[in-house]
């Protein structure tokens, strides 16, 4: 016969004499309230005899009861340490728990091992999804400048979108009636522009903006996404110059671009 019997009822009067109910014991030692309360009752928890040693020790230290390792054997390993070592050797080291703490830490340690197991399992499932979607390239498709212009416009058109600085103040004046470049962003994008190598400005664009740039000769273009702005020069629909969720940089845009069909313009480098 177990000694939960008489440890359990123990417990309880000490909990109570301290004014202290059964969930408060719970919530301290971490321990499920069924199982505190089955101890209570004399009951033995369906566990590991080493769980439901460190479960008793828990709630002993908790309630200020001081339990000797004597105290948590049952009859046959008493009579077994009785018969090599004598009941006054083992009474002598109160709350000789060893054998429960060695369980305990090499528990504990399973389970963070577990636990590292576990997350570099989803590491690598995480690296290997990333390789993949790096390696599947979206297919790209022409969209015509008037498309896209269509198609955002009716969304954005009660909406205020950032102001975009015209390429015209840098000119001061002077008469630009050479190349007008145009632009209609589908999707939030970063935009650096050079015009004939002197005016350069970065923007953030948000879906749905419409950009108009100025220049004599050319404009040079970086696209954070080569396939998120569609572009019409002098009017004419030139689409769009790169690929789909891939960089675009210094494309070059001058009136030769005129004769040519979108899919020519792309330039990725």
């Amino acid at each position: 016969m177990n000694r939960i019997d008489v440890i359990g009822p123990r417990l309880k009067q000490a909990r109570e004499e301290q004014n202290l109910s059964i969930e408060e014991i719970a919530w301290a030692t971490k321990i499920n309230k069924n199982f505190l309360t089955q101890i209570e009752e004399g009951i033995l928890p369906p566990l590991p005899a080493s769980y439901v040693q460190a479960f008793i020790k828990a709630y002993a230290q908790h309630v200020h009861v001081v339990l000797g390792a004597w105290d948590l054997l049952d009859d046959d390993e008493r009579e077994q340490r009785a018969s090599h070592k004598g009941v006054t050797a083992e009474v002598r080291h109160p709350d000789a728990f060893g054998i429960v703490a060695a369980a305990s830490r090499a528990s504990q340690q399973g389970r963070i091992l577990a636990a590292l197991s576990a997350g570099i399992l989803i590491l690598l499932v995480g690296i290997l999804f990333i390789i993949r979607q790096s390696r599947t390239t979206p297919a790209v498709s022409d969209t015509s400048f008037d498309e896209v212009t269509s198609e955002y416009g009716s969304h954005y058109a009660n909406q205020q979108l950032p102001f975009v600085a015209d390429s015209s103040s840098f000119w001061k004046g002077t008469r630009v009636d050479s190349l007008v470049l145009d632009a209609v962003a589908s999707d939030t994008v970063w935009v650096r522009i050079s015009i004939d190598g002197g005016w350069t400005r970065e923007f953030d664009l948000l879906p749905g903006s419409r950009v108009r740039w100025k220049g004599r000769e050319s404009f040079l273009l970086s696209l954070g996404d080569g396939g998120a702005i569609s572009f019409a020069l002098n009017n004419k629909s030139i689409g769009i110059l790169g690929k789909a969720q891939r960089p675009l940089w210094n494309a070059r845009v001058d009136r030769s671009l005129l004769g040519r069909a979108p899919s020519t313009l792309r330039k990725q480098s």
